[in-house]
Formats: C-alpha cells, sequence, structure tokens
C-alpha cells in the first residue's frame, strides 16, 4: 500500500498525531464497549465515561477535556525577540496572554 499525502505530512505522521492528541469520551451505554466486539485502534484514545446521552457525557468529562486539553498547549518563547510578551492580533492591536500551571490568563 503506497502513502499518502495529506497537506505535505504521510499518512502514518498524521494517524500518529490523532493517537497522541486525541481523547474521546464514550458513554458506558454506548455499543463501543459491547463485550462481544473487539475495540479498535482507529478510533484513537476512547475513555469510559458515565452517561447515555450527549450532554451527561459532556457535562460528566467537562474537567478532564479541559485538562487535557491545556495540557496539549505549549508555550513556545523565542529569545531576544525585542516583543516582550506582547503578540499583535489581527487588528495590529497589542494582547497580553500567558499560560499559568493549567489556567489561561489574559
Amino acid at each position: 500500500m503506497q502513502s499518502i499525502l495529506y497537506g505535505g505530512v504521510k499518512d502514518q505522521e498524521l494517524t500518529e498525531w490523532y493517537f497522541n492528541t486525541s481523547l474521546l469520551f464514550v458513554g458506558s451505554d454506548h455499543l463501543y464497549w459491547d463485550g462481544n466486539k473487539s475495540r479498535r485502534k482507529k478510533y484513537g484514545n476512547c475513555k469510559l465515561t458515565g452517561g447515555d446521552v450527549i450532554s451527561t457525557v459532556m457535562l460528566n468529562s467537562q474537567k478532564e477535556a479541559a485538562s487535557f486539553m491545556l495540557s496539549k498547549i505549549t508555550v513556545k518563547a523565542t529569545e531576544n525577540d525585542g516583543n516582550n510578551g506582547h503578540n499583535d492580533n489581527k487588528n495590529g492591536e497589542e494582547e497580553e496572554g500567558e499560560i499559568i500551571e493549567g489556567q489561561i490568563a489574559a
């Protein structure tokens, strides 16, 4: 099978990225958890959570989802870039922002 490129990224790299950065919350009543079926890795990182409807699953997973997303945020500092933590937004105005131990402060 030949590798397919997606925007210059080989499909294997895209697959690895997806598995490393995904977290799917699946309700306890979902067929995914049926004991007679093997769980397929293609769905990414699935996590059992309480609830049988999407709104309950989302509410039960809210804190963990937010924590997971914040853990994936990286701040790249550049040395001597001259802007002292200030960034220009699309309107040319300055913005300040930093990440402090799992919280986003603006």
